[in-house]
């Protein structure tokens, strides 16, 4: 009877320590992590849903993420690295929906060095070439004032 009752505990304290373990490794996971924040703007006087994502320059993995319509400002978690920003346009369903139905436009306005300017005359004559910004970012990082903004840089 002894023994089962410390079988019995020591199969409990085993399950324990599994569920701690896996706990302990999602927290590690998340926590390798940066995140970019920042604002969208739109060339009209609606800005629809977008899609923001963030191109690992080294290994071409996009992270992503969708906001909705009239949404100004996003959070996108992606892996340390080193990364190119662009938003992309919703083709149609802004017109009626909150959230983009129908997919996005192949169109990017990117983060680029007339974006992080400011989008004015002065900074289009500085930045004539509108040269994509590179954004490294770390583990646990968060990077704020991302500006996918240049709707006309393509």
């Amino acid at each position: 009877m002894k023994n089962q009752i410390l079988i019995s505990i020591l199969v409990s304290l085993i399950s324990i320590a599994a569920t701690v373990s896996s706990s302990i490794a999602k927290s590690d996971r998340q926590s390798q992590n940066g995140t970019f924040q920042g604002t969208l703007i739109y060339p009209s006087d609606y800005l629809p849903a977008q899609k923001v994502c963030a191109k690992n320059v080294k290994t071409k993995k996009l992270f992503c993420v969708e906001t909705k319509q009239q949404q100004t400002d996003f959070s996108l978690s992606v892996k340390a690295g080193t990364y190119e920003i662009f938003a992309r346009e919703c083709i149609k369903s802004y017109e009626k929906d909150l959230v983009c139905r129908d997919g996005y436009l192949p169109r990017r306005a990117y983060y680029n060095e007339h974006a992080k300017c400011g989008i004015t005359a002065e900074c289009a004559k500085k930045f004539k070439h509108n040269r994509r910004i590179l954004v490294p970012i770390r583990s646990g990082q968060t990077i704020a004032n991302i500006k996918p903004h240049d709707w006309y840089s393509n």
